[in-house]
This record gives structure tokens, sequence and C-alpha cells, in this order.
């Protein structure tokens, strides 16, 4: 539930996509070699989880108010 993952697999390799978003995959990144500089990527990962942790503290410090949904 907290964990993105980002998968980098072989360009042109529809299965290997397939099984990839079957996982529930953040990011597939097809060709990416090894010695690519992913970082910011995953840096930006970092922080969409950090927002998405926030949001989600938020929400229970603060319950819905009348005639909104939960």
């Amino acid at each position: 539930r907290d964990l993105l993952i980002a998968i980098c697999g072989n360009a042109g390799n529809a299965l290997e996509e397939i099984w990839a978003r079957q996982l529930g995959v953040w990011l597939y990144l097809p060709g990416v070699v090894h010695d690519s500089n992913v970082a910011s990527l995953f840096e930006e990962g970092r922080q969409l989880a950090a927002r998405r942790r926030s949001a989600a503290e938020q929400k229970t410090h603060f319950p819905p108010g009348k005639g909104e949904s939960v």
C-alpha cells in the first residue's frame, strides 16, 4: 500500500509490460538500461508517496462534513 513499483523492461515486449501492469507498477520503463539516470524519476515517486501519505493522514484527522462521502 505504501510502495511504488518501477520496472525497467525490454523494449517491444508486450507480454512483459502486461505482466508489469498486472503487478500494479507505478512506472514501467521499456528499454531503460542499468546505466540510465532515473534518479529523478525515483525522487518524483518518493514525493508522490509523501503527498499520498499526507493526504491520507489529513483525511483521518478531518472527518467528512455533512453530505460528503467517505
